[in-house]
């Protein structure tokens, strides 16, 4: 089922809770995030966070604020460390197919995606300018104030 969708004014328009919560029982959006427990340690983690709950996971954890990653979702693993060794990035791309990069990759795709939107309303717009002005420049009214006004009798 395709959730997303651009609204009439280029808006991606994000699902209802409804639809969220639906997704909750078989869909998980892996997220990684590392930061510093209370104690001072470093941390990181891996978390299959459910739809319902993965914008307040990314606000909380883009702001840095304390959480408890097993209100989100499911840890996957997660360590005492500022970040994953090798063999646990290769284990995450191989079993969840995990890439670091995907958001980065989603947001530029939104944003060709936004222009291709902008482009096409404006074209729109021009080619309804164009037309109009072809209207009235064909329009009887506007050949005769056109002759009036040179005094000629086409």
């Amino acid at each position: 089922m395709g959730y997303f969708k651009f609204k009439d004014n280029g808006v991606l328009e994000v699902p209802s809770k409804e639809e969220l919560e639906e997704l909750d029982i078989d869909t998980y959006i892996i997220s990684y995030t590392d930061g510093t427990m209370s104690d001072g340690r470093p941390f990181y983690a891996y978390i299959a966070v459910v739809p319902s709950k993965y914008q307040e996971f990314h606000e909380k954890t883009t702001a840095q604020q304390p959480i408890v990653l097993n209100d989100y979702g499911i840890v996957i693993t997660a360590d005492f460390a500022p970040e994953p060794p090798p063999e646990i990035i290769d284990y995450m791309r191989e079993n969840y197919l995990f890439d670091e990069s995907l958001s980065d990759q989603l947001q530029n795709e939104l944003a060709t995606q936004r222009a291709k939107y902008i482009e096409k309303k404006e074209l729109s717009r021009v080619q309804d300018i164009v037309e109009q002005m072809k209207q009235k420049a064909l329009s009887p009214e506007l050949k005769k104030k056109m002759s009036d006004a040179t005094g000629s009798n086409n």
